[in-house]
């Protein structure tokens, strides 16, 4: 009688290992996927920084050169007046 009991709770142990051992397996798969998703959410976010500071780059040329010939044009004589945008970053946004 008491070799049926052990032979239960060891037959229960078992099955619980199996279902551990393929919950472990399912959740190191998922945390390499999470891990590949981080990695290309970063570089994705390198690359869109990139492109932002170009389009800032050339939106601060066209304004910028519009706005130094016009202060040019109405402050004459030896003081030079130009015109600069600032753009600060802070938390990885401009």
């Amino acid at each position: 009688m008491n070799l049926l009991k052990t032979r239960k709770q060891v037959d229960k142990i078992v099955t619980k290992l199996g279902y551990t051992e393929t919950t472990v397996r399912e959740e190191k798969f998922n945390l390499e996927q999470a891990q590949q998703l981080l990695t290309d959410t970063e570089e994705a976010q390198v690359i869109t920084q990139q492109i932002s500071q170009a389009i800032q780059q050339q939106a601060h040329k066209r304004i910028a050169g519009v706005v130094s010939k016009c202060l040019e044009t109405v402050f004459t004589g030896e003081d030079r007046y130009g015109f600069r945008i600032h753009f600060d970053r802070k938390r990885g946004r401009t």
